[in-house]
């Protein structure tokens, strides 16, 4: 978002500010995936991300909304493709609302498939890992996302984490 709005999202608000320049240029959907807000007041010591979505409509009222979730340790191989091929999938269904939080249902569940799936080869340190200033394969491989495994996520998800409408600000 940085590069498009010149916005860089620590906030609520400036994750907003960026997403109304953004509908300025044209589109009317926007949705931010795994904010990292520094105003985050999540009624839990665990840190979270956050989906921020923002669908304006000429027909009808338009919507802002966040889903929270935990955030995960470790390096993933392919989230963002993952999730707006889910995200597109699950619209051609329902709502942008539900399409959301069923995403992000899916991506929970299979980043934890893929995490209990780790095994030495997944652990970072400093004889591990790096081959010339680069990841090796094996530790690429060990975290690419056990997609195939996690079938049943996909097919079936199981929403734990709910969309709360953003306030007009």
């Amino acid at each position: 978002m940085l590069l498009l709005t010149e916005t860089k999202i620590t906030t609520l608000s400036s994750a907003l500010s960026s997403i109304s320049k953004l509908h300025a240029l044209g589109p009317n959907t926007v949705i931010v995936t795994s904010a990292d807000l520094t105003d985050d007041a999540a009624p839990t010591s665990t840190p979270h991300l956050h989906l921020i979505a923002s669908q304006q409509r000429a027909d009808g009222p338009s919507t802002q909304f966040t889903v929270s979730f935990p955030k995960r340790s470790g390096v993933f191989t392919g989230t963002g493709d993952l999730f707006v091929a889910l995200l597109l999938a699950h619209c051609s269904e329902t709502d942008l609302r539900a399409a959301c939080e069923r995403a992000v249902a899916t991506m929970q569940a299979v980043l934890q498939e893929t995490v209990e799936s780790w095994g030495a080869e997944a652990t970072w340190n400093d004889d591990v890992g790096v081959e010339g200033g680069r990841k090796s394969a094996a530790f690429m491989r060990a975290h690419e996302l056990r997609i195939v495994a996690s079938k049943r996520f996909i097919e079936a998800p199981e929403v734990v984490y709910r969309a709360v409408d953003i306030p007009n600000l």
